[in-house]
């Protein structure tokens, strides 16, 4: 259906707008980033149609259909420092591609058709992520804009407008509209797809994040003169907290997995101080990331956690922990969802229900549109790596369904 030799070429040479000492990096609000875009802007400008910056630093292009009712499609293509050349940049590059088709085949969708390229999806310098689906869904606020470059003190609000947000206009805020639907094509980012041998991925929810912080307070000590039974190791107290979390995490995850639900956790940061070779650690920080379907389930975890943790130190003072963030899990649309597994038995693609321990756009997007997400298989379930892959087949399975897909809404009438 889709063109896959058009879809790898654009793939090519998006990948190809990177730092060059530090492949592939092409972070949001830079300058490479700002070449990429205006490379997806002169794609759209040859098809015929008009792409534009939102108020919000998003770029976006319409096909206008018979109907007002919308079809929205896309991702991003920003990356991580030296990141992948797939994470983001397919569900752009293959929605490019399908509004080509449309065009060049002279069809007339019934729904509206809008590809975005979200400005922003990954983790920025200014400590959030997904700052275009804020924008457009109603989730970034004042504060948010407020918020200064650790480093140079630029305002997120002001980095925005480098990249042609006008912020002097209201935030391009979408209507929450029953009728809309969005659609976004990814890479899993993990390894399910391709241990199971199996075509699709079809995301029935979106992990809700909770980030935990614990304080461990010793005593700082000559590592020579203090014998071990005099010790107040802020170290040994994180060490044992952290091969708790490991146990405590396979548990609940058990037993999310026999309610069908999805539960991670993982100790990811460790902050030592005076970390010194010769100094018995005075105090410690550890930064959990949990990640479920159901966040019943990450306070179980905080609750037994802070059971462990109050057994760990005879004296409360020593040990702290607190919530420092937490969004909540999405559910996709399950008639979308029903769509994508009847599509993909038509056509003959292996197919699997999942959830998305990753965040995206879509979190934000199923806020005010049916929203539903396509994945397809990531080689060795490696991603924000430069060896991240998929291989040239599985992307056009996946562009295809992805393609099957958008053509089937678009000529429906507004009662999915």
């Amino acid at each position: 259906m889709l063109n896959i030799t058009r879809i790898i070429n654009s793939l090519d040479r998006l990948k190809s707008i990177t730092d060059p000492d530090l492949p592939f990096t092409r972070r949001a609000f830079t300058e490479r980033y700002l070449e990429g875009r205006q490379w997806l802007m002169n794609e759209l400008k040859n098809i015929g149609l008009t792409p534009f910056i939102d108020s919000a630093g998003n770029l976006r292009a319409t096909l206008q259909g018979a109907s007002e009712s919308r079809i929205y499609f896309g991702s991003h293509s920003d990356t991580v420092p030296a990141g992948g050349a797939y994470d983001g940049i397919l569900g752009v590059v293959v929605g490019l591609e399908v509004l080509r088709y449309f065009v060049e085949n002279q069809i007339k969708p019934y729904k509206t058709l809008e590809l975005i390229d979200f400005l922003a999806e990954e983790t920025t310098d200014w400590g959030i992520s997904c700052i275009g689906s804020r924008a457009l869904t109603g989730n970034l606020t004042a504060e948010h804009l407020a918020l200064p470059h650790p480093k140079t003190n630029e305002t997120l609000a002001q980095a925005m407008m480098r990249m042609g947000a006008d912020l002097s206009q209201p935030l391009p805020t979408l209507i929450n509209n029953q009728q809309d639907i969005f659609v976004e094509l990814h890479i899993e980012q993990g390894p399910v797809l391709e241990t199971a041998q199996l075509d699709i991925g079809i995301v029935t929810h979106i992990v809700g994040i909770t980030r935990l912080k614990m304080t461990f307070e010793g005593t700082c000590n000559h590592s020579g003169t203090t014998p071990m039974s005099l010790r107040q190791d802020a170290l040994v107290m994180a060490a044992q907290a952290i091969v708790k979390t490991q146990q405590i995490a396979d548990q609940i995850a058990e037993e999310a997995a026999r309610s069908q639900h999805y539960f991670v956790a993982t100790c990811g940061k460790i902050s030592n101080f005076p970390n010194a070779i010769n100094v018995v650690p005075g105090s410690c920080e550890l930064i959990l990331d949990i990640r479920t379907t159901d966040n019943q389930y990450a306070e179980l975890f905080r609750q037994q956690m802070e059971a462990m943790l109050t057994k760990l130190s005879h004296k409360a003072e020593q040990v702290t922990m607190e919530i420092i963030s937490q969004t909540a899990p999405v559910t996709l649309d399950p008639a979308l969802v029903d769509l994508c597994e009847s599509l993909a038995n038509r056509r003959n693609i292996s197919s699997k229900r999942m959830p998305s321990g990753a965040g995206h756009d879509a979190a934000f997007m199923a806020e005010i549109a049916k929203t539903v997400m396509l994945f397809i298989p990531s080689i060795q379930g490696i991603s924000h790596n430069p060896l991240e892959f998929s291989t040239k087949e599985s992307i056009q399975i996946g562009a295809n369904q992805f393609g099957s897909l958008i053509f089937e809404l678009a000529q429906a009438n507004d009662s999915l």
